[in-house]
């Protein structure tokens, strides 16, 4: 899950008032966890949370329906 755009990050992390500036700084300086988004799955962008929660919905919803989730009900047809 993501925000929509950088600049929405550093707004946010400021808003958020839980972390030093210092630690602010070096999470938007090195954009590390941008960097490891093509190693997952599904990609999320937090604009408005009822679209979030929509599409984290629908991820879940395509896990469950994936077949080795379904293996047991498929040993039926074995």
């Amino acid at each position: 899950i993501i925000p929509p755009s950088f600049e929405e990050l550093s707004r946010r992390l400021h808003r958020r008032n839980t972390d030093s500036e210092e630690v602010i700084a070096g999470r938007l300086a090195s954009r590390q966890e941008f960097r490891e988004i093509p190693k997952y799955d599904y990609l999320v962008i937090n604009d408005k949370v009822a679209n979030a929660v929509h599409e984290i919905e629908a991820i879940l919803t395509a896990a469950e329906c994936r077949v080795n989730s379904r293996s047991r009900m498929l040993a039926q047809f074995a």
